[in-house]
């Protein structure tokens, strides 16, 4: 047993962990249906061989004096909890209930494995872990040596250990300057929601999944090709698009992982080394889709080519205020898995991906899309089920869809033309037209001011600490649109608005109308 420090992105885990240590939100891992009957006790030694590997997966987090400490255990046997499910329903729950069970940092590695039983040649096999030993990388690591020791074969020993890694970064900070100077300023995004945003938004989400079928993926190779670019670049391109026209925004932020293993010797190391790239997005004059491909060309190759900066040390040099509500500096992420798409997660039995039953939304929307073999892509959107509905989440997907096509095939086009809407969506919306219906004639002034007289005590408007009554909405909006008379608003003149989404927005918009504007 040997006793080390907690590299930055730990500190930040084991933190949140302390705050409360029943939130499932950190786990990961990944689970496979298998057809066929697998050798259990081959299985827990390929496990155990591979856990013998790599210290990350045998270390427990104390912490002394006030310091948190990583505490790498000695080599041990892994067992596999084996349990039978009457269906493959059954089996989904069970595996949600493994993914979403929390994990005691300071009593043991947080490692999980469990194969579910449904019938003698069908199996599930689900492998669960904690982000603050693992990441996406790491699964993939971890999935190809089972796989391995499973078929008897011979690995060399790693190159490195999580904890060399972290020794040798030591207390070193990369300069952050370059990331202040890019992202300062920028703006939360603010999509259109189906509820408001509580005050400390969970990470529970919902998933969508999606195909783009190989035509279409080729279409984004294609337009790749001819702008020098890559897909991933083609594809973040019309994710921003899609949150532009959604939010009405042109400057925004979206976060994508990076892998944090720029070195070779760093391909095979198990640990959490991901961080996450913040993208500055910048749609501001309508540019053509081909254009802002090549903008975001130049976005990502400029963010690649300055040194990582921990997401933690990141957002304390910008100085960003503590809001449960949301995710520093980006709401949106956006990630394309290039590697480990094909799981063989033991050989000599077919295998495919099998629904992990939870997944945490760190973010307002994340959207993973995974290159297959066939040419085609497998998307996954994950929207914050505090905000978005199912049914909403099912709709931003067919909108992307339908706009990626359309940015594929006329991608000289500005942004603003490019088709957003399905057919199926307008064919819906042209159903909704019906005979015109003459109203009375009464506007959202009268209906404020009514309201104002029946109930002038009753509360119009919170945003934040800010409560304002009917009365004083109505006496703030009546003296706002007097000055606005004064001042030359007639009918029909237009007057601009500058202002934030808070309570003096509304006093603003409706002393406009007051005014005869």
């Amino acid at each position: 047993m040997k006793t080390g420090p907690l590299s930055f992105g730990q500190q930040r885990l084991w933190f949140l962990h302390q705050f409360d240590p029943e939130d499932p939100s950190h786990n990961a891992g990944y689970a496979y249906r298998l057809r066929g009957a697998p050798d259990v006790p081959a299985l827990e030694a390929a496990f155990t061989a591979v856990v013998a590997r790599h210290e990350a997966l045998r270390t427990r987090f104390t912490a002394q004096d006030g310091t948190a400490l990583a505490v790498v255990e000695d080599p041990s046997p892994v067992r596999v909890e084996v349990t039978a499910a009457e269906s493959a329903e059954h089996a989904e729950r069970v595996v949600a209930a493994r993914a979403t069970a929390p994990f005691d940092l300071t009593a043991a590695p947080p490692l999980r494995v469990t194969l579910v039983r449904i019938a003698p040649d069908d199996h599930v096999l689900c492998v669960v872990t904690h982000h603050i030993n693992s990441d996406g990388w790491s699964f993939n690591v971890l999935r190809d040596e089972v796989a391995a020791h499973y078929a008897g074969q011979a690995l060399p020993a790693p190159p490195l250990q999580f904890a060399d890694v972290v020794a040798a970064a030591g207390d070193t900070q990369a300069d952050p300057a370059w990331w202040v100077e890019q992202l300062s300023g920028a703006p939360d995004l603010e999509l259109p929601t189906d509820r408001p945003r509580p005050a400390e938004r969970t990470t529970d989400g919902g998933e969508v999944r999606f195909t783009l079928d190989s035509e279409l993926a080729d279409g984004v190779k294609a337009l790749a090709r001819q702008t020098r670019c890559t897909p991933y670049m083609v594809l973040l391109a019309a994710y921003e698009v899609l949150l532009a026209r959604h939010s009405g925004q042109s400057d925004f932020c979206v976060g994508t992982p990076a892998a944090g293993r720029g070195r070779p010797e760093l391909e095979r190391v198990v640990g959490y080394l991901s961080t996450t790239m913040v993208l500055r997005c910048d749609l501001s004059g309508d540019p053509s889709f081909t254009d802002l491909v090549r903008a975001t060309r130049r976005g990502v190759l400029s963010g690649l080519a300055h040194p990582d900066v921990p997401f933690e040390q990141l957002v304390g040099a910008l100085g960003v205020p503590r809001d449960l509500s949301r995710t520093p500096i980006y709401q949106a992420l956006f990630a394309l898995h290039t590697h480990g798409t094909v799981a063989e997660p033991l050989p000599g039995l077919d295998a495919e991906p099998f629904p992990f039953g939870w997944h945490s939304a760190r973010t307002d929307l994340t959207l993973d899309l995974y290159e297959q073999p066939d040419g085609s892509m497998v998307g996954i959107l994950i929207h914050s089920t505090d905000l978005f509905d199912g049914t909403t989440a099912e709709r931003l997907v067919a909108r992307f869809l339908h706009l990626l096509g359309s940015a594929t095939v006329t991608p000289e086009l500005p942004l603003s033309e490019l088709e957003l809407l399905p057919v199926a969506e307008r064919e819906q919306l042209a159903s909704w037209d019906g005979p015109v219906v003459e109203l009375p004639p009464v506007t959202l002034v009268d209906l404020v001011r009514e309201r104002a007289e029946v109930a002038p005590d009753a509360v119009a408007v919170v945003s934040g600490t800010t409560v304002l009554t009917y009365g004083q909405l109505v006496a703030a909006a009546s003296r706002l649109g007097a000055e606005l008379r004064g001042r030359g608003a007639v009918a029909g003149a237009r007057v601009a608005v500058l202002s934030s989404r808070r309570a003096h927005m509304l006093v603003a918009l409706l002393g406009v109308v007051w005014s005869g504007a």
